[in-house]
């Protein structure tokens, strides 16, 4: 599938990167790839997409426009968040010192590549 394809490139060329998911506004992976167990990845898809729409919600109400990236520092983790589409998102986890500068940029690629396929 020309979805996994994309996915597995962004996976081997992004330093640092752990998973990278193409998820629905309901949470659930529509493809998902990771290079280890941690962190649970279904889990988090699920959370870090009702986080996006509460951020959505929020952005409505003060007239702020649609969200478009969003991403969260941990100590151990780098999550990103890049929509697609008001439907679906690009998720990708990295270690803390993960390549966030090429994370964003892959990510933004693929988000245009996936776009017309989504649509």
């Amino acid at each position: 599938m020309v979805f996994t394809e994309r996915l597995q490139r962004v996976l081997q060329t992004v330093g640092g990167a752990k998973a990278v998911a193409l998820v629905g506004r309901d949470g659930i992976a529509v493809e998902r790839l990771a290079i280890s167990d941690e962190p649970n990845l279904d889990l988090a898809t699920a959370q870090f997409t009702d986080i996006a729409k509460k951020i959505q919600l929020a952005n409505q109400e003060l007239e702020a426009g649609s969200l478009r990236e969003m991403i969260q520092r941990t100590d151990r983790y780098l999550v990103l968040l890049t929509t697609i589409t008001n439907e679906y998102f690009l998720m990708m986890i990295l270690d803390a010192d993960g390549s966030l500068g090429r994370a964003r940029f892959e990510l933004r690629k693929v988000a245009a590549a996936f776009y017309d396929e989504l649509v």
